[in-house]
């Protein structure tokens, strides 16, 4: 139904909303566009420096990242990763254009995010057409200036979470100011944006309930909840995009042949009810973050439960105000829905941490974060419909001043990968995810004398943490110390039988000239390593190491690993060493 005039503010004011909330957001994330490869931006990078369709239709054949020659993830993003093979065509790929293109994204995000609400709050009662606008913008501006966003918008490998709130508040605009006047186009337009968004990221797959308890319980409407319900049968179409997307996924993701064993290293969670006290802390720091988002990480891969009595009365606090809000307040329960419906598919209570060891990531409460602007865009509304427009604007403005410094700063971190891994190390010092990358890191830019400083502080504490073992002992390996780093090896494999540590103690041991002892390691990396791809490669440079007259065997190992994995970048470099030894005369 078209809005009557009387509800709209002027069309000055309205375009002014629309400039000062771009100009804005852009201000927050505009030095996020830099030249930098930062975290897994170096990843996707061959998909721009080397665009084709045959990479664009690869995307669709395969996990997003097997396609590009990494271990297979389960994780299905054509449509985002095929923007990044767009770019690639227009400017050849350079970083800084890909990190524009993904503020650019952040700020359609905000913009449809402020639509949405304000077509929503123009329709509200007792709304004034000026407190809708103020309230929308108001609630807009937080959600675009917010630091907690960083993580998905400064890395534009991450850009597949904008996209989502795009499509998702893009197809709310268009069944609230289109679906009466001409349903057909609205919910046609809707069902293109969610399969669209599907192949952005799964978490789109929460869309069609927004809309629903949008439609239901925020829009005036005098008539009987059952004929209300029953207007809501389009939803019902929304079946058939994610019928589309689940045969797609199942044809790219087979399931589950090729995931790794890596449980217990990465989570504590090793039972449900252990899964639920993770899932219950990591959703109230998440609700922490997006209150006071600091401090900001890259890694929570060593995720520790705490506080879970408060965390569970802070939970069933909202879960009751949802319920409590169902008439009088609907907003904060579609809200509140919203944030746990949109959140809870990325935390271990459904996620197989084999596959993906981050329990929390900052990049999981840009959804979730939309969703709550929700309620607060009405709450805005509401101040300023009894205390005038400029009271919202000045409470958002004055969050924006805090804001907006903390997100440029935590921009900077975002410079590179050392600028990162230093500024979480500087947080949490106890993470050895973290300490590892930085170590590696170090030793990637020759500065020894850093790595070796933080392995004997880290070690010094966690003395058996294997994947810091391990990043130390290379250390240890290139400062000459090869005693020093066979003993961290050693010790990785007898606390935790960890293959790549006795793959690599079998190097040095090999090194070392006890071939012995480097046969028994590489055995026993050989027999504890669970993916196939994996095992094929690690018995074939055992062969080749030990052997190199069976040159041939190690070959066949090589190629079986590549029938399986085609693009597995050791299993290639192998079978190249393995041909040059069957080529060399003997």
């Amino acid at each position: 139904m078209a809005v009557a005039p009387s509800k709209r503010a002027p069309k000055r004011l309205r375009h002014l909303a629309v400039t000062s909330l771009a100009a804005l957001t852009a201000l927050a994330y505009g030095n996020a566009v830099q030249d930098a490869l930062t975290y897994d931006d170096g990843v996707v990078a061959p998909l721009a420096q080397h665009p084709s369709w045959a990479r664009i239709a690869d995307l669709f054949e395969h996990d997003s990242w097997n396609g590009l020659g990494q271990p297979m993830t389960g994780l299905f993003r054509p449509l985002s990763m095929a923007t990044v093979v767009l770019e690639g065509w227009v400017h050849g790929g350079a970083p800084r254009w890909l990190h524009a293109t993904a503020v650019g994204i952040h700020v359609a995000a905000t913009l449809a995010l402020f639509a949405a609400l304000h077509a929503m709050l123009r329709d509200a009662r007792s709304v004034r057409p000026r407190a809708a606008l103020a309230g929308a913008w108001a609630a807009a501006l937080i959600f675009g200036v917010h630091p907690a966003h960083t993580d998905a918008v400064a890395s534009y490998y991450n850009r597949a979470e904008p996209l989502v709130v795009l499509g998702t508040y893009a197809a709310l605009w268009l069944l609230w100011t289109r679906a009466a006047r001409s349903p057909r186009l609205a919910w046609g337009g809707a069902l293109a944006i969610y399969l669209a968004s599907l192949l952005c990221k799964e978490s789109a797959a929460s869309m069609p309930l927004l809309l629903g308890l949008c439609l239901l319980l925020l829009r005036p409407d005098a008539r009987p909840w059952r004929d209300r319900l029953r207007a809501l049968w389009p939803l019902l179409l929304f079946a058939v995009p994610l019928f589309v997307y689940s045969r797609l996924r199942a044809h790219a993701v087979p399931w589950p042949s090729w995931a790794p064993s890596r449980w217990h290293v990465y989570t504590h969670a090793e039972s449900w009810g252990a899964r639920l006290s993770t899932v219950t802390s990591v959703l109230a720091d998440g609700l922490r973050l997006l209150v006071w988002p600091h401090p900001l990480r890259c890694s929570y891969d060593e995720y520790v439960p705490h506080d879970i009595a408060l965390a569970t009365l802070l939970h069933a606090g909202l879960v009751v105000a949802a319920v409590r809000s169902v008439k009088r307040h609907p907003a904060v329960t579609v809200g509140v829905a919203m944030f746990y419906v949109s959140v809870l598919p990325s935390t271990s209570l459904f996620q197989d941490l084999s596959m993906f060891p981050g329990i929390f990531a900052e990049r999981h409460l840009y959804l979730p974060s939309a969703a709550l602007a929700l309620p607060l865009g009405f709450a805005l509304a509401s101040l300023a419909s009894r205390r005038g427009p400029r009271a919202p604007v000045l409470a958002a403005a004055a969050v924006a001043l805090v804001f907006v410094p903390l997100t440029r700063a935590r921009n900077v971190d975002w410079s590179s990968n050392l600028a990162l891994f230093e500024a979480d190390w500087r947080t949490d010092p106890d993470n050895g995810r973290n300490a590892s990358l930085l170590v590696r890191n170090y030793l990637a830019l020759r500065r020894r004398g850093d790595a070796l400083a933080v392995c004997d502080r880290f070690l010094a504490a966690h003395p058996g943490h294997v994947g810091m073992l391990d990043a130390c002992a290379i250390t240890y390996q290139q400062g000459g110390r090869l005693a020093d780093a066979m003993r961290l090896l050693q010790r990785a494999w007898d606390e935790s039988h960890n293959a790549r540590a006795a793959m690599s103690l079998g190097r040095l041991q090999l090194q070392a000239g006890d071939r012995d002892a480097a046969e028994v390691s590489f055995t026993n990396a050989v027999n504890a390593t669970e993916n196939t791809v994996t095992k094929h490669v690690r018995e074939g440079e055992r062969i080749l190491r030990l052997h190199p007259e069976r040159a041939a065997d190690a070959r066949a190992e090589f190629a079986a690993a590549l029938v399986l994995e085609p693009t597995s970048e050791p299993a290639q470099d192998w079978l190249r060493q393995a041909d040059r030894a069957l080529a060399t005369p003997r």
